[in-house]
Parts: structure tokens; C-alpha cells; sequence
């Protein structure tokens, strides 16, 4: 008996074995079918100065359809040692990088191969401030944001290769970065799947957002009912992020600031099961909401009465 077995074990053996080389084959075969996609972040700096990123470190976490999540370390290329970067005119996604004046920019897929757009760059107001004369103060100096993005784009980037596949999954994501002992963590971007939303069709999502929370407040709802609203909120200011880097005064960027500052202040007060809380602070994120709107439009013009020549 024993015999019987062990030559039927023996016979059966090499198709066993090709049976699996087979299956291991065609795991292969369809994981190279899954190709890498590269992504890139880069860090701009809108100081004086030009960041020292030899010890930075950074990590990009992101959020899946599913609800899981992940997070993925970045590796920290030299200009010198890989050319697959973005060049100087190339714009990816822009996010504010929280409680610093740098923004994080992430290609999901390399380089976008495109330059500044005539709608990326906000034209200056009508009623814009005209430059001092002769002989007066100094205008504060403030750099082109293109100089920046060039100058980032000649440094150093932090990349890492994931399949394209996985990015296909991903609705959001932060980038982390870390120099020394401080650390920083990006505003949220969207995924590569996600579209793109107009400003206009953003601030109208704010305006809701903020009716929203004023109704649920005074329908008695509860933690998991204004926690969505108000997480989202802060997620449609970021999607502002690029605007207030293009736009050269400053003012945009402020007023952006101010409304971040209440998200955030609603979201502690969410926590905390402060609803009456969450109300005021929406009335007083509303008219700031407005003042975002009325900056990007051009001021109307009144008609002057002139005299009749005849």
C-alpha cells in the first residue's frame, strides 16, 4: 500500500509542479499588466529664502472608495541623481501646507506636461491699488508665483512609484512633511479620478455646506450628522488653495485664512458637542464666504451722464 502511494505521489509530482509554475505565471503576467505610475510632490517655498531639504523627510497618506487608507513614504531625489521631474512651466495640484507659508505641489501622474493657463493666473482688479509715485513708499516685493514653481522644479522632489490601479482608488490625500524636529501636513487634495471643480461651483458648495449646519443645529441633530458638513467644509477651502497662491495682493489668500480658521473652530466645536457653538461661528463664516466670491469679479461700472454736445 505504502508502494502504491508513494509512486502515485512520484507520477503526480511534475504536474504538480507545472501547475503551479502556470499559476505563478499568470500572476506575474497579469501584475506586470498594472503599470506604475510616478508621483511626484514638490515643496514651494513663498519665503525669502529657499527651504534646506537635505534632512526633510515626507509621507503621502491617502483614502480609498472603500474607506481604507494607507500611507506611503517618499523618497527624497536630488536634482542631480533623476530628470524624470517636472519642468519650470508644469503646474500640478496646489495645497496649502498648515501653519506654514509653503505649498505642497503633487503630480499623481509625473509631470502634467502643461504650462500656466490664462484662466490659472487672476487677473488684477479694475479697483486694484495703483503703484505709488515718485518718490514714495516701497512697494512690498512679492515674487512672481511662476518664479517660484521654476525655482521648486530645480530643487529637490519627493517621489515614490505606485500601480495605477491603486490610484485609481484614491478620493483624497495629505502629504506630511517633516525638517528637523517640525512637522507639517498639507491641506487635503483630490484624487486623480475626482474632477475638477470650478470656483464658483466651490463656494456655492460652502454656502450650502454652511445653511446645512445652521438646519441641523436647529433640527436637534446629533455628532453624526453635523460632523460630515463641517469635515467637508474645510475640504472645499482647500480646493480654493490655488487661487489665493495666483493671486498676487494677498487679499484672497487672507480672507481664505479667516474662513479656514472658523472650519476648523466648527469642526473642535463638533467634537465637543458645542452646537449652538457651531451656528454662531456659521453666521460668522458666511459674509466671509461672499467677500471670497466678490473678489475674483470685476466691480461694475457706473454709467456717468455726460453732457449732450448739441
Amino acid at each position: 500500500m505504502r508502494t502504491n502511494l508513494s509512486r502515485h505521489v512520484r507520477s503526480g509530482l511534475p504536474a504538480l509542479v507545472l501547475t503551479a509554475l502556470f499559476a505563478g505565471s499568470g500572476r506575474a503576467q497579469e501584475g506586470s499588466m498594472d503599470s506604475q505610475r510616478t508621483v511626484s510632490v514638490y515643496l514651494i517655498d513663498r519665503g525669502n529664502s529657499a527651504l534646506k531639504l537635505d534632512d526633510a523627510a515626507a509621507c503621502l497618506t491617502i483614502r480609498r472608495r472603500s474607506g481604507t487608507g494607507a500611507t506611503v513614504l517618499l523618497a527624497r531625489v536630488s536634482p542631480e541623481s533623476w530628470t524624470g521631474g517636472a519642468n519650470g512651466e508644469d503646474i500640478g495640484i496646489l495645497r496649502g501646507l498648515v501653519g506654514s507659508p509653503a505649498v505642497v505641489e503633487l503630480f499623481w501622474h509625473g509631470s502634467s506636461g502643461r504650462g500656466p493657463r490664462e484662466e490659472d493666473v487672476p487677473k488684477p482688479r479694475a479697483d486694484a491699488p495703483a503703484p505709488p509715485r515718485p518718490g514714495g513708499p516701497e512697494p512690498k516685493q512679492t515674487q512672481d508665483p511662476r518664479d517660484l514653481i521654476r525655482r521648486a522644479h530645480r530643487g529637490s522632489r519627493f517621489v515614490a512609484s505606485l500601480p495605477a490601479s491603486q490610484l485609481a482608488e484614491v478620493t483624497s490625500a495629505w502629504v506630511s512633511i517633516r525638517l528637523g524636529s517640525r512637522s507639517w501636513t498639507s491641506e487635503e487634495f483630490g484624487g486623480p479620478s475626482v474632477p475638477e471643480q470650478t470656483e464658483a461651483a466651490v463656494l456655492a458648495e460652502m454656502e450650502r455646506l454652511l445653511k446645512t449646519i445652521r438646519d441641523r443645529v436647529n433640527d436637534g441633530a446629533s455628532f453624526m450628522n453635523l460632523r460630515p458638513p463641517s469635515v467637508r467644509l474645510v475640504g472645499a477651502l482647500a480646493k480654493l488653495s490655488p487661487e489665493g497662491f495666483w493671486e498676487p495682493t494677498g487679499t484672497f489668500e487672507g480672507e481664505r485664512q479667516g474662513c479656514l480658521a472658523l472650519a476648523r473652530s466648527m469642526e473642535d466645536a463638533c467634537s465637543r458637542g458645542d452646537w449652538g457653538r457651531m451656528s454662531t461661528l456659521s453666521l460668522q463664516c458666511e459674509p466671509r464666504v461672499r467677500n471670497l466670491a466678490s473678489l475674483r469679479k470685476e466691480p461694475e461700472r457706473l454709467e456717468v451722464p455726460t453732457l449732450d454736445p448739441r
